[in-house]
């Protein structure tokens, strides 16, 4: 059976672009709004560099805070393996890797070039795939990796406008069995 899941990004990728940082306190109270919406799976931080990324400092907090145990999945974005090893240590169950389309988001994104970040997160997929997540269920102690691809306007992925849409937001989940 095939599925499509639905992650609201909101606290994540709304937020990061946000000039003032928001205090965790702040970000919590989003994420318990948007909980009660019915919603299953809400991205709730990243584990990426405070210096490149103030709004995301936090993260680890947010997390802690959140009710894991219950029927919402809240998965963060790890861009390499020292994200993950934070992600882990604040009790991460679900993550998130992010690639761009073009060369030049790449670099101004994750300060990488697409190959580089394709090696990134083959370790962190690896990692996350052969520890107790590749155990079915997943295991509450290991997060379960899934992944996305972004070409944020047409002309940072070389496409027509006409194609872009079709290739823009669209998510690989690399599932653990």
């Amino acid at each position: 059976m095939q599925s499509v899941k639905l992650v609201e990004v909101g606290p994540r990728d709304g937020l990061q672009n946000e000039k003032q940082p928001l205090s965790a306190e702040i970000k919590l109270e989003l994420i318990r709004r948007l909980a009660e919406t019915g919603l299953s799976a809400i991205e709730a931080g990243a584990f990426v560099s405070p210096k490149w990324v103030p709004q995301m400092a936090g993260s680890a907090e947010v997390l802690a805070a959140l009710d894991a145990s219950g029927p919402i999945a809240y998965p963060v974005l790890v861009p390499n393996d020292k994200g993950l090893d934070a992600a882990l240590a604040a009790g991460a169950r679900e993550i998130a890797v992010f690639g761009a389309a073009s060369e030049s988001f790449s670099q101004k994104n994750i300060n990488a070039s697409i190959a580089e970040s394709l090696q990134r997160f083959e370790s962190v997929a690896r990692r996350a795939l052969d520890g107790p997540a590749a155990i079915s269920p997943p295991s509450p102690a290991w997060p379960k990796p899934s992944g996305a691809r972004s070409c944020p306007t047409t002309t940072a992925c070389g496409a027509p406008a006409s194609k872009t849409p079709a290739a823009s937001g669209r998510w690989y989940g690399i599932t653990a069995a």
